[in-house]
């Protein structure tokens, strides 16, 4: 399910962000839930809050289990909203920013904003590494336990990634644990990179995330042993 749930929070539970001019509700999920477009009284360009089948919905949080907490930033209208998964962290900031008028004169800035900032602070991000691999033209291939959401599954395909899930109830060490697979995979194929943890001798590295690095080696292919957050 898309929303995560079959009804929307109570009206308690949603956190407002706005700009004098309209405002937006966003629930502690990271789902924004209302918003009236441009102004106050202009037609809503989400209304789930009213009506979550036909209302419309933007969400932001990890697919999956998760637990999430939320404060304004000190001093502003900022909400941050942090989502921890048992494989790692995700912050979010939401806000809808408001220039003084000597900046507004000086810059080029849109009339109307709703920023929405998403920033993996720890864990493996499975995700990122599949992106940076279908730009970059390597070929990714990720191991994972069968316990993962069919979404996580899904979304790392659609990044052209190759997915294979191994029994969750086997030790680290048996031979079809996914890091065993992972590692099975790396050397049986040329070129392959294992990736893991930074290693911190590659002479060229680009570190996604807290712990999963991406070695750019030309026509790498990348084995990844890790669970991901999306």
């Amino acid at each position: 399910m898309l929303y995560g749930s079959d009804v929307t929070p109570s009206i308690g539970e949603y956190a407002i962000i706005g700009d004098c001019r309209s405002a937006a509700l966003i629930s502690k999920n990271g789902s924004l839930d209302w918003l009236c477009w441009p102004w106050f009284d202009s037609p809503s360009l989400f209304g789930a809050i009213l009506d979550l089948g036909k209302g419309g919905f933007w969400r932001v949080s990890p697919a999956g289990e998760h637990r999430s907490t939320r404060r304004y930033l000190p001093g502003t209208n900022v909400l941050e909203t942090t989502f921890q998964s048992e494989t790692g962290t995700l912050r979010l900031l939401d806000c809808m920013p408001v220039y003084d008028l000597a900046y507004e004169r000086q810059h080029m800035i849109p009339d109307r904003e709703v920023l929405r900032i998403v920033e993996c602070t720890s864990g493996n991000t499975g995700l990122g590494l599949a992106m940076v691999a279908a730009i970059k033209g390597y070929r990714a291939a990720f191991c994972m336990p069968d316990k993962v959401s069919s979404e996580k599954v899904n979304l790392l395909k659609a990044f052209g990634a190759e997915v294979h899930l191994s029994p969750t109830a086997v030790a680290p060490e048996h031979p079809d644990s996914y890091y065993n697979v992972a590692r099975r995979i790396a050397s049986e194929r040329p070129g392959a990179v294992f990736m893991n943890r930074v290693v911190p001798s590659a002479p060229v590295r680009t570190t996604i995330g807290g712990d999963a690095t991406l070695v750019r080696a030309p026509r790498a292919r990348a084995a990844a042993a890790h669970k991901t957050v999306s």
